[in-house]
């Protein structure tokens, strides 16, 4: 069933979402970009991912993924 929902994350209008998923709690997965992360409080904890490999960036430089 297709719900529409409305969110508020950003701050300098350079981030950009692409997909979003409801998980099984009602909680929901968003992934994207941004060119920084100041938008997000400092008490709010963040995780880096790590990969070995070389992931194509078809964005440019300076932009962070991200997994909200």
């Amino acid at each position: 069933m297709q719900q529409n929902i409305v969110m508020y994350a950003g701050n300098s209008g350079r981030e950009g979402f692409y997909d979003v998923t409801e998980l099984s709690n009602g909680t929901f997965l968003v992934c994207g970009y941004a060119e920084n992360l100041n938008w997000i409080n400092t008490s709010v904890p963040k995780t880096q991912l790590t990969y070995s490999g070389s992931i194509p960036n078809a964005l440019g430089s300076n932009r962070y993924g991200i997994i909200l």
